[in-house]
């Protein structure tokens, strides 16, 4: 064996054992990022769904729909427009009904909310304020305009 060969033999295992460390550090980092892109997905998904069951709610409860039309029309609203985090998270019905449920309480306690700070405000946002009340109690007695 002359030392060229040697040379020729250590250099392939150099190359072998770094390729194979460079391969694993490569891999390790790959799976580490698709991880973290698939969390960040999945929470924008997340977020999206609860800002439009929360702004279904509103518009919903702003149009003298009663609480239990309210949740349907959330639910209606989030899957319409965000359909994508819909079909990624895939939801169950159940879930998606506590979820709207709990947008809708959101979205009366910010309109009451609303109303408390119009009170504050005095006769200037009289016109608004009586509008609100009769939205708000319209939503919670079930005998808003429709």
């Amino acid at each position: 064996m002359t030392i060229l060969t040697f040379a020729a033999g250590v250099l392939s295992i150099l190359i072998v054992t770094y390729g194979q460390i460079i391969n694993a550090r490569l891999k390790k980092w790959s799976e580490a990022k698709l991880a973290e892109h698939g969390l960040t997905e999945a929470a924008k998904w997340q977020a999206d769904l609860k800002a439009g069951l929360l702004t279904g709610a509103k518009a919903a409860l702003l149009d003298g729909k009663s609480i239990t039309e309210a949740i349907k029309a959330a639910i209606t609203h989030t899957l319409a427009s965000n359909a994508d985090a819909a079909a990624g998270l895939r939801p169950q019905p159940d879930v998606l009904e506590r979820l709207a449920t709990a947008a809708v309480a959101d979205a009366a306690a910010d309109l009451a909310a609303t109303a408390a700070n119009a009170v504050k405000a005095g006769a200037a946002a009289g016109p608004a304020l009586d509008e609100l009340t009769t939205v708000l109690h319209g939503a919670l007695t079930g005998a808003g305009a429709r």
